[in-house]
C-alpha cells in the first residue's frame, strides 16, 4: 500500500472524527442542562444561609426520619382480619412476588436516581433486617436472580407460579413461615400510562393503547392492567393451599388503585397499600409490620370493583379527529364525565340510587353489577377510606357556617376506644377526621356532587381512653359551583361565575366519603342505607348538621381572591358544543343514562372554526404596538443597579424598569430559551446562574433525595408532614445547588390509569388544592422556586403532546384548574410548567384565556410560566403566540431565544419587545426570592465562566480540525509531489 493511500485513509478517518465531534458538541450544547446535571455541574457548596441545619449530614438524618414517618402515616390498611398485623417481634417471614426483591421505589419520570443497591436506599431486605424481621434468604435470592423485567410496557412483571419450585417451597416448610409477605406492584410513568402497550407507539414518543371491543385499554395479556392477574391469584392460592403460613399479608407497591376485591377470598389476612417508597419508605413499612408504628393513611383515590367503571374511562385513550390529519393537531380526549370524577361519580349515583331518582339503577355504566347499577357491586373502597390497628369514636363538638366570613368551622372530639381484639400493637395511633358537605341540587340545574370533601385534620398520637379535639376550618369557596349560565353578580354584562344556591347545606363528618354521605342521608331521615360491602347501615345523624342559605349568591365569588372578575373566558375555545349543538353528550346527574360510551366519542368532526383555533397561528403585531426604539437597553449608570439590590422590591415598583434597561436584547432573550436553568449575568447585573430540574418527588441530581411519592404523602391527611416535605425539598435544593424544581405535580387522577398519578396528589380537586397549597408554600417560603406542573389537563400520557381536551368550563374550573389553584393562590408558587396538551383547542402555553386570563389576572400570578420540554415540539407549539399569551420560557430549548430576538430585531415588533422586558422582569423578580440571595452581597461580582466540559469539547474540535487540516494539506502536497514526480518520469 502506497504512502499516499495510507495518508488519505488517515485523513478520511480524522475528518470523520471531526464530523462526529462537531455533531456531538452541538448536541451537548443544545442539551447543556442535562449534561450539567449529569456532571453535577450545578452543584453549589451544599450549604445556604436559608438552611435550618448546620450541614447536609444533619439535614439528611432529619429528612430520613420524616420520610419513615410519612410512609407510615400515608400507607392505607384495607383490612386486617383477626388482627393479623402487626406481627410478633422478631418474626421469620418469606417474601413473595417479583417486587419483593425488585421494588418500585419511584415511577418512571424525572427525579432523584433511586435503585436497589444504593447506599441510602432501603430495600425490603435491608429495611426488614433493620427492624428485626428475619427473611427467607433462599426465596429472596431466587427472586433477585429472576430474569423478569419491567421494561416491557403493559406487563405486570410477575413470575409464573411454576417459578416457585419444590426446592423453593421447601425453604418455608418448617421455618420463615410466621407470615407470607406478598408484594404486588404496578409501574407507571412519563409517556407510560398503566394502559400503555409496547406494540403501539405514538409519533410523540408515548406508548399507545390496544383496546377491547368496547374501546377500553388492555395490557399484553388482554386484561385490565389494574386487575389481579392469573399469576398473582395463582401465587396467593399456592401460599394458602400450602397450609404453612400463619398469616398472608399483601403489600401493594403501586401509585395507582388496583382491583383488590378478590384478595380475601384467596386467603389474604391483611392488605396494606405502600405506594412508591423512595429512599427510606420501606423502613416505615417494616415499622408498621412489627408494630413500631401504625398505618393511619386514608385513600385519596377510589378503589372500584372494576378499574374501567368510572365515566372518565370512556374518554381515556386514543381519539382522532375524523377530518384532521396534521401531527400534533389530530388527537383529542373528551371529559364527557363533567365534574363526576372518582368518588363524586360513585357517591352521587349512590345518593340517587337510595332516593330512586334520575335513572340511577339503569344498566348504563354497569361493570360489576348483575342487573341494574348497584353501588355495593361497583365499589370496593371509596375515597377517604382507611382502617387502623385501633378503634376510634368521633363526636361533633361544634359545627358552624359563618356566611358573612364565608367560613365553615368544625370541632370534632376523637376518642381512642382500644385496639383490635387480639392485636399485638401496643403503641399510640393517630386518627384522621374528614369534613364533607352535601349541597342543594336543583334538577336540571348546575351539576353538583352529592358529597364533597372540604377539609380534614389529624389527631395527635392517642392511646386507649385518650381523646383529642380536631379543629377544621374551610372556605365555602370550596363548595361553590361554577355556573356557566349564571349572570355574573359583579358585572351583569358577563356570564359565568361561582354560585351558592339557596337551600339546605348538610355538613358531615365520616370515616370516608360514603360514610359521610350516609350520615347526611340519616339526618335527612332517609332509610335503606348500606355500606360498600352491601351491609345494611343506619348512618349517624349526630355527625351531620343542616344549615340553610336563605338567598342565592352569585356575588361573593363573582370575583377572585385577587379582586378580578371571574367569568366565562373560554367560550368557543373549550367545548365542541359551542360550535355544533349536541355534538357531545356530557354526563348529567339529572339522568344517569347519559353515561358516556367510548366509541361514541371517537371520530368527531372539527368545524372549520375549531380547525383554525387548533392550527394556532393567530399572532399579528398590534396596530398600537410601541416602537422598538421606544425602549431603552444596554444602559450604563454611574450607580448601577445590581440584581441583589432588587431583593424586596415590589413587583410593580418603577425601579424594575431602570434595572431592566441595563440589559441587552440578547441577554433578555437568553431567559426565554431555558436549558434546565439560566446562565449567570455578569457586571452590572451580577446574578448567579440558576439551575432548575425535575421533579415532584425528588431533586434530580446525583446528590438528590427521592421522597415517598406525592400520592402517598397526600394520603397522610397531615398538613404538618406535607409542610415538612416542602421544606425538605427546598433543603435538597440547597444541598444540590438547584434553585428551581419542576414540581410539585398538581394534575388530577382523572382515571386510575394515569401514568403519573403517583406524582400528583389525588382524584379530588379540593384535596389537591389544599395539599398543593401547604407543600408549595413551605418550599417557596424557604427559597425553592417551584414550577408547579403540568398546568393543566395533563391527565393521561397517551398523546399528551398537542391533544385537545374537550370539556365544559365548569369541569375546567372545578376540576383541573381547582387542582392547581391552591398552589398559586394560597401557596404562592412563583413558577409553573405548562403541559403540552391543549386546554380545549388551544395549546396551553398559547392560550391567553388560560395563561393571562385565569393564571395571571384572576389568580394574581407574578411568576415564570415555562413550557414542558419544547425541543422537538415546534410542530404544534408556537413561540410568538405562547409569549403573547403569557408564557415566559421554553424548557430545554435554547433556539427559542433566537426566535424571539429575531421577531423583535428583524420584524421590528415593539409589542414582543414589551413582552420580553416583562419576561426579564418576572425572571429576576422570581429569583430574588431564591435561597441563593441569602448568600449574596451587594458588592459581590459574578463572573460568567464557561463550563469545563464545554471548553474541553471546543478544544477537541479545534484540535481535530487542526489535525484534519494538516493531514489534508499533507495529502494534497503528496498528491502534487507525486504528480510532478510522475510527470518528470514521463519526460
Amino acid at each position: 500500500m502506497s504512502k499516499k493511500t495510507v495518508l488519505r485513509g488517515i485523513t478520511a478517518a480524522s475528518a470523520l472524527l471531526l464530523g462526529l465531534a462537531i455533531f456531538g458538541r452541538q448536541a451537548a450544547f443544545d442539551n447543556e442542562g442535562q449534561v450539567n446535571n449529569f456532571l453535577n455541574g450545578g452543584a453549589a457548596s451544599g450549604e445556604s444561609a436559608r438552611s435550618s441545619y448546620k450541614d447536609v449530614k444533619e439535614m439528611r438524618e432529619a429528612e430520613r426520619k420524616v420520610e419513615v414517618q410519612t410512609e407510615a402515616e400515608g400507607s392505607v390498611l384495607f383490612f386486617n382480619k383477626n388482627a393479623a398485623l402487626p406481627l410478633k417481634k422478631n418474626p421469620r417471614v418469606t417474601l413473595f412476588g417479583h417486587a419483593a426483591a425488585d421494588p418500585i421505589f419511584k415511577g418512571t419520570s424525572g427525579g432523584s436516581d433511586v435503585k436497589k443497591g444504593m447506599e441510602s436506599v432501603a430495600d425490603f431486605k435491608s429495611a426488614f433486617t433493620s427492624r428485626g424481621i428475619a427473611i427467607n434468604e433462599t426465596m429472596y435470592d431466587a427472586l433477585a436472580a429472576s430474569s423478569i423485567s419491567r421494561k416491557v410496557k403493559g406487563d405486570i412483571a410477575e413470575e409464573e407460579v411454576s417459578f416457585y419450585t419444590p426446592e423453593l417451597q421447601a425453604s418455608y416448610a418448617s421455618d420463615y413461615n410466621d407470615a407470607a409477605i406478598v408484594v404486588l406492584s404496578r409501574l407507571g410513568g412519563e409517556q407510560n400510562d398503566l394502559a400503555a402497550h409496547p406494540n403501539v407507539t405514538g409519533d410523540d414518543g408515548t406508548f399507545g393503547v390496544v383496546t377491547d371491543e368496547d374501546g377500553y385499554p388492555v395490557d399484553v395479556e388482554g386484561k385490565r392492567m389494574l386487575s389481579l392477574h392469573d399469576r398473582e391469584l395463582a401465587l396467593l392460592d399456592m401460599i394458602k393451599n400450602s397450609g404453612k403460613f400463619a398469616k398472608i399479608i399483601v403489600l401493594l407497591n403501586t401509585g395507582n388503585p388496583m382491583e383488590i376485591g378478590q384478595l380475601e377470598e384467596h386467603g389474604v389476612d391483611s392488605c396494606l397499600w405502600i405506594g412508591y417508597p423512595g429512599f427510606a419508605g420501606l423502613e416505615g413499612v417494616a415499622d408498621m409490620l412489627v408494630g413500631n408504628s401504625a398505618p393511619t393513611g386514608r385513600l385519596v383515590d377510589t378503589y372500584a370493583t372494576s378499574s374501567y367503571s368510572s365515566p372518565a374511562m370512556s374518554g381515556f385513550g386514543d381519539f382522532t379527529w375524523a377530518n384532521i390529519t396534521t401531527r400534533g393537531q389530530n388527537k383529542y380526549i373528551v371529559y364527557a364525565e363533567g365534574i363526576y370524577i372518582g368518588y363524586k361519580y360513585y357517591e352521587t349515583r349512590y345518593y340517587d340510587q337510595i332516593l330512586n331518582k334520575h335513572n340511577a339503577t339503569s344498566s348504563k355504566g354497569t361493570f360489576a353489577s348483575s342487573a341494574g347499577w348497584n353501588y355495593a357491586d361497583e365499589m370496593d373502597y371509596t375515597f377517604g377510606y382507611g382502617t387502623s390497628y385501633a378503634n376510634f369514636k368521633e363526636e361533633v363538638v361544634s359545627l358552624s357556617w359563618d356566611q358573612s366570613k364565608h367560613e365553615v368551622n368544625a370541632e370534632v372530639k376523637v376518642t381512642h376506644l382500644g385496639n383490635q381484639t387480639g392485636s399485638l400493637y401496643e403503641g399510640a395511633t393517630k386518627h384522621t377526621v374528614e369534613l364533607y358537605v352535601n349541597t342543594p341540587y336543583i334538577d336540571g340545574g348546575v351539576e353538583k356532587s352529592a358529597i364533597s370533601l372540604i377539609g380534614y385534620g389529624k389527631t395527635k398520637e392517642l392511646k386507649e381512653g385518650e381523646s383529642d379535639t380536631v379543629k377544621i376550618s374551610a372556605s365555602d369557596y370550596l363548595f361553590a359551583s361554577y355556573d356557566q349560565n349564571a349572570i355574573n353578580g359583579a358585572d351583569n354584562t358577563k356570564k359565568g361565575c361561582y354560585i351558592l344556591d339557596q337551600g339546605d347545606y348538610v355538613f358531615a363528618v365520616g370515616s370516608d366519603a360514603h360514610d359521610a354521605l350516609n350520615n347526611v342521608l340519616a339526618l335527612n331521615g332517609v332509610g335503606g342505607l348500606f355500606d360498600a360491602k352491601g351491609n345494611s347501615v343506619v348512618g349517624n345523624p349526630s355527625l351531620a348538621k343542616k344549615i340553610n342559605l336563605a338567598a342565592y349568591d352569585n356575588v361573593t365569588y363573582a370575583k377572585s381572591e385577587n379582586g378580578e372578575l371571574v367569568y366565562n373566558r373560554f367560550d368557543g375555545l373549550l367545548d365542541l358544543n359551542d360550535h355544533v349543538d349536541d355534538s357531545i353528550t356530557y354526563l348529567t346527574r339529572n339522568d344517569w343514562n347519559t353515561f358516556p360510551v367510548h366509541k361514541e366519542l371517537d371520530g368527531l368532526l372539527a368545524p372549520d372554526a375549531v380547525k383554525t383555533i387548533i392550527n394556532g397561528q393567530w399572532y399579528k403585531i398590534p396596530a398600537d404596538a410601541p416602537s422598538v426604539s421606544s425602549f431603552k437597553h444596554d444602559q450604563v449608570y454611574d450607580d448601577p443597579i445590581h440584581f441583589i439590590d432588587m431583593k424586596g422590591v415590589a413587583f410593580d415598583d418603577e425601579k424594575w424598569e431602570r434595572f431592566i434597561d441595563q440589559l441587552s436584547i440578547s441577554q433578555m432573550a437568553s431567559i426565554v430559551g431555558e436549558v434546565f436553568g439560566n446562565p449567570a449575568f455578569d457586571d452590572p447585573i451580577n446574578c448567579q446562574k440558576n439551575v432548575s430540574y425535575d421533579g415532584p418527588d425528588g431533586i434530580q441530581t446525583k446528590a438528590g433525595y427521592e421522597h415517598v411519592c406525592a400520592v402517598l404523602a397526600c394520603s397522610t391527611f397531615n398538613d404538618e408532614l406535607l409542610k415538612l416535605r416542602g421544606e425538605f425539598m427546598a433543603e435538597d435544593g440547597m444541598a444540590c445547588g438547584q434553585q428551581g424544581v419542576y414540581g410539585f405535580g398538581c394534575n388530577m387522577h382523572r382515571t386510575p390509569y394515569g401514568g403519573r398519578n403517583f406524582e400528583y396528589y389525588s382524584e379530588d380537586a379540593n384535596m389537591s388544592y389544599l395539599a398543593g397549597a401547604v407543600q408549595t408554600k413551605a418550599a417557596t417560603d424557604k427559597g425553592l422556586i417551584t414550577y408547579v406542573k403540568h398546568f393543566l389537563a395533563n391527565d393521561q400520557e397517551i398523546w399528551r403532546t398537542g391533544n385537545s381536551t374537550i370539556m365544559t368550563e365548569q369541569c375546567l374550573r372545578e376540576y383541573d384548574a381547582r387542582g392547581f389553584e391552591g398552589a398559586f393562590v394560597k401557596g404562592g408558587s412563583l413558577g409553573t410548567m405548562t403541559s403540552n396538551t391543549r386546554v380545549g383547542f388551544e395549546v396551553n402555553s398559547m392560550s391567553k384565556s388560560l395563561m393571562t386570563g385565569v393564571l395571571r389576572t384572576e389568580w394574581g400570578f407574578k411568576g415564570l410560566a415555562m413550557t414542558d420540554s419544547s425541543a422537538g415540539s415546534h410542530y404544534f407549539l408556537r413561540t410568538i403566540e405562547s409569549v403573547e399569551a403569557g408564557t415566559d420560557q421554553f424548557n430545554n430549548d435554547k433556539s427559542q431565544a433566537d426566535t424571539i430576538r429575531q421577531q423583535i430585531v428583524k420584524s421590528k415588533d415593539g409589542n414582543m419587545y414589551k413582552n420580553l422586558r416583562e419576561i426579564a422582569k418576572r425572571y429576576f423578580y422570581v429569583y430574588t426570592h431564591s435561597f441563593n440571595t441569602a448568600d449574596q452581597t451587594s458588592d459581590q461580582k459574578v463572573e460568567v465562566k464557561e463550563y469545563g466540559w464545554k471548553i474541553a469539547m471546543n478544544a477537541i474540535v479545534i484540535s481535530l480540525a487542526a489535525v484534519t487540516g494538516a493531514l489534508a494539506l499533507s495529502t494534497l502536497g503528496l498528491s502534487v509531489y507525486s504528480a510532478i514526480k510522475g510527470g518528470k518520469k514521463d519526460d
